[in-house]
């Protein structure tokens, strides 16, 4: 293979990458707990988006809220019953008044996977709150933060929710750096080229794919 051969295909892969994560990926934030109130009637959701698949219920105006991250346009929030969601930027005032609930302990965010099978993703920090979503052995999970033995996590399709912190296991990060003669193989040589590469160049793409954050230090914010 050339190496100009080389350099088109890499820059072509950069470029595919960028664009993809431009129109598929969500902007996740996350920050030391902030106090506000809905300002009308709005609806409380699991993940980012209007879908009625995503609906929990209908908040009153001047709801309290504790505000601890955003997906796109929503504030990932905690409510006084200790319920978390997402709840539209557009109907939030941010007061500073404390609200009501147990702490939250905010984490620079880290990964982690489920060790077991059945792990069910719920929408607070007991076995008493509903039940999301059921999650199976290995989903990658990004964490927020906790309440008490609860971690507040958003899943690979961006869904909100609490996990008990026995069920997962810190995500090794440090195998998942980018090799992009890795993917722009396997992206773009036709079939005769990528027999010519050695198979460890291109059996790994999934994980290698799934790029994640390296873990930050441990930032903690007492509320």
């Amino acid at each position: 293979m050339s190496i100009r051969k080389l350099k088109i295909i890499i820059i072509t892969t950069v470029l595919l990458l960028i664009a993809f994560s431009t129109i598929f990926a969500a902007t996740i934030t996350h920050f030391a707990p902030e106090y506000a109130k809905t300002t009308a009637n709005v609806n409380f959701r699991s993940s980012p988006t209007t879908d009625y698949s995503s609906y929990i219920r209908t908040l009153n105006a001047n709801t309290p809220l504790k505000l601890v991250g955003t997906i796109d346009n929503f504030y990932i929030v905690q409510l006084e019953s200790n319920e978390v969601g997402l709840v539209s930027k557009n109907y939030v005032d941010i007061t500073g008044e404390k609200t009501q609930g147990l702490v939250y302990t905010d984490y620079s965010p880290f990964y982690v996977v489920t060790n077991t099978e059945n792990v069910i993703l719920r929408g607070g920090p007991s076995t008493s709150f509903r039940r999301i979503t059921t999650l199976t052995i290995g989903e990658k999970l990004l964490v927020q933060g906790k309440i008490e033995n609860f971690y507040l996590v958003v899943t690979d399709n961006n869904t909100v929710g609490m996990v008990r912190d026995d069920l997962v296991d810190f995500y090794d990060n440090t195998d998942t750096n980018i090799d992009w003669m890795f993917m722009s193989s396997f992206f773009l040589l036709n079939q005769e080229e990528k027999n010519t590469l050695p198979d460890y160049l291109y059996l790994d793409l999934e994980r290698k794919l799934k790029l994640v954050n390296p873990r930050g230090a441990m930032c903690i914010f007492m509320d």
